[in-house]
């Protein structure tokens, strides 16, 4: 188990070992208390989003699931969610063999299939308009010390100004 405190956003967290199957991420955050703005979690590899789940509040208050493969974005998956500005969230994901299985506040939000090995996954990128409180990565190894080398390849994929 891993804990990534406070950490800023946007940000770009290596993850040095394969996820497998019972890995979990659960991030602790608050929705930033602003109009019309959305924040999205991502898993990545390379060029690739493996996850991309985004929440929109501006017209519709969903939540969009998707994978990219340089650039070129697959089927949305899409979900109503309940969050509001300036509402506290804890979301859950736990690789399984062939989905991701993903909560929001305990209660099942979905199942995402599997669109890239799980294996493949190298970081997990936050951007947005929310603050977050913790990162907890059960049975997956980060290294923060990884950080500054992956400050370029981040830049690129998440397009974050450091």
């Amino acid at each position: 188990m891993h804990n990534v405190h406070s950490p800023s956003v946007p940000k770009a967290i290596p993850i040095i070992e394969p996820l497998r199957y019972g890995c979990k991420i659960d991030i602790h955050g608050k929705v930033d208390d602003c109009c019309h703005k959305n924040f999205a979690v991502e898993l990545s590899s390379g060029p690739h989003i493996v996850l991309h789940i985004n929440f929109r509040f501006h017209r519709e208050h969903m939540v969009v699931m998707n994978s990219a493969s340089y650039g070129n974005w697959g089927d949305e998956v899409r979900r109503h969610h309940s969050l509001h500005h300036n509402d506290s969230f804890h979301l859950h994901i736990q690789a399984h063999h062939d989905h991701y299985e993903i909560e929001l506040n305990g209660k099942l939000l979905a199942y995402y299939a599997h669109r890239f090995p799980m294996e493949s996954v190298q970081a997990l990128g936050l951007k947005g308009d929310f603050t977050i409180e913790k990162v907890r990565f059960l049975r997956i190894s980060v290294q923060p010390g990884l950080e500054q080398r992956v400050r370029l390849w981040a830049s690129r994929l998440f397009r974050i100004r450091y």
